[in-house]
């Protein structure tokens, strides 16, 4: 539902259900949700709506069976921004065998992926269990700009301390990854399920700042997420994987030490494919 008060200072596009939704503390509370963002929320730049997209990957469509145990082996894919890390997690998803990595502990997409997955799942661990892939393999993206906020700090005394297998994946064409970066920044939009309606920030419309200002921000994000891998992790490439994904699926199998056995090994996903120019949808 999309509140149509006349507020100046509410946004077109405030949905008090999501807001409540994605704000379980008002919701419990029981405090009618424009008066709180108005009053509060806008000053403490709470989500007030769910991006389409990341409702669907996050919510219930895509959970695994419940897993009662721990997992077996938790993977942890290192990322830099607009590298294809979403079109790799739904390619590994469709296999069952390597869970369903994503941003599931960090603040990510303006703070509303981790509320929105906690109150539908309760706890961490509720999180987990219902994205762990059915051989008890866990697996979740990560890079050095999730390191500022409480989850992060729970995160590592329960998971980040147990990761068995580390995966880092880039883009060769860090200029087209640039350009891509800035095209989903003035978007809002950092991932697209194919046959959605999205509005497209086109590149005519970048500023020499908006593409300085990715470079220097993405730069950083390598600069220091690469020491956290330590030695032994598999480097992939964004390129390879587009070009050869059953190839690049193969290897992530190997180096993990995960058994396919026959299942076909998936070379297409939900997430619509970059385009030539900018790759505005990885």
């Amino acid at each position: 539902m999309i509140e149509n008060r006349c507020d100046s200072s509410l946004p077109i596009d405030f949905d008090s259900a999501a807001y409540l939704e994605l704000n379980p503390d008002v919701a419990s509370a029981g405090m009618d949700p424009v008066a709180h963002y108005l009053n509060h929320g806008r000053l403490e730049k709470r989500s007030y709506k769910m991006n389409g997209s990341l409702k669907f990957i996050y919510g219930d469509t895509l959970d695994f069976p419940t897993h009662y145990q721990a997992p077996k082996k938790i993977v942890c894919i290192y990322f830099i921004p607009r590298s294809g890390s979403n079109y790799l997690a739904d390619l590994l998803r469709q296999t069952n065998l390597l869970g369903f990595p994503l941003e599931y502990f960090p603040p990510g997409n303006n703070g509303s992926i981790t509320p929105y997955m906690l109150n539908r799942l309760k706890t961490i661990h509720g999180v987990i269990s219902k994205r762990t892939s059915p051989n008890g393999v866990f697996s979740f993206k990560w890079n050095s700009s999730f390191h500022s906020n409480c989850v992060t700090q729970d995160l590592s005394l329960k998971i980040k301390n147990k990761i068995t297998h580390k995966i880092f994946i880039d883009r060769e064409d860090r200029s087209a990854q640039a350009r891509s970066y800035a095209i989903a920044k003035n978007n809002n939009n950092w991932v697209t399920v194919k046959n959605q309606e999205r509005k497209i920030f086109h590149v005519d419309n970048l500023s020499t700042n908006d593409l300085r200002n990715a470079e220097n921000f993405l730069s950083k994000i390598r600069t220091e997420t690469l020491p956290l891998l330590g030695d032994n992790f598999l480097n992939i490439r964004t390129e390879k994987l587009l070009s050869d994904p059953k190839s690049t699926l193969s290897r992530i199998f190997e180096f993990c030490e995960i058994s396919i056995g026959d299942i076909e090994i998936p070379d297409k996903s939900l997430w619509t494919l970059p385009t030539k120019m900018v790759g505005d949808s990885i």
